[in-house]
């Protein structure tokens, strides 16, 4: 119940979860019966946004990866081959990027 509680103060003040490992142990918390539903909707939209968050930071870096590549002159097949991507998905990437 303590850890609730303190959990609780956490999310009202607005705290960020840190990486997966806290974000998970939080989540677990959340689970708690001891929770109530306010805050696991709390919980829930932070956990989105941190998750939107490094979602968007990644594309971001591989945006940036594939154009120094394209700099190298590597062409879009060969860094579809390394990336995994199509060349339509890295032309996408580096027009919206």
């Amino acid at each position: 119940m303590e850890r609730a509680v303190a959990f609780e103060e956490l999310i009202r003040q607005g705290k960020p979860l840190g990486r997966l490992g806290v974000s998970f142990e939080y989540f677990l918390i959340a689970e708690n019966a001891y929770i109530r539903e306010e805050v696991r909707t709390m919980l829930i939209e932070m956990l989105e946004r941190d998750r939107r968050k490094r979602f968007e930071e990644e594309r971001q870096e591989l945006v940036r990866v594939i154009r120094n590549m394209r700099n190298r002159g590597m062409g879009l097949e060969e860094i579809g081959d390394l990336t995994g991507l199509s060349e339509p998905e890295i032309a996408g990437l580096l027009s919206e990027g």
